[in-house]
């Protein structure tokens, strides 16, 4: 498992919002959705994990990824971060 890098790609988009898939594979995802109007930020863990573990390794990255996307307004097909 890789504790450093996770990436997100996006499954849907409206005007009031984005989902993304995040995680470390494209196999082993959660899910993100970030509310454009208002900047709200949900997720669901990462399948094949707990919601401890999905969290502290995935889902702290992904939202902090999510609200950078956010503040610029700006929400690419795919996105990664972490070493």
């Amino acid at each position: 498992m890789n504790g450093r890098r996770v990436k997100l790609w996006k499954a849907e988009e409206t005007q009031q919002h984005v989902v993304y898939l995040y995680g470390p594979t494209e196999n082993q995802v959660g899910r993100l959705s970030i509310n454009k109007v208002d900047g709200a930020i949900h997720g669901e863990g990462v399948n094949g994990m707990s919601e401890e573990t999905s969290w502290h390794h995935f889902g702290t990255r992904a939202k902090a990824l999510a609200e950078r996307l956010f503040a610029r307004g700006e929400y690419p097909d795919e996105i990664a971060a972490g070493a």
